[in-house]
């Protein structure tokens, strides 16, 4: 499940984010969520 949402949202992205920075994207977007 989490390769799909990784591919998912690299597309989302463009792949113009490292996959460093997509975990730290990734990381806040869950943070967010929860909130």
């Amino acid at each position: 499940m989490i390769f799909y949402n990784t591919k998912r949202v690299h597309k989302a992205f463009q792949n113009k984010l490292s996959p460093v920075q997509f975990m730290v994207q990734w990381q806040k977007t869950i943070a967010s969520s929860t909130t």
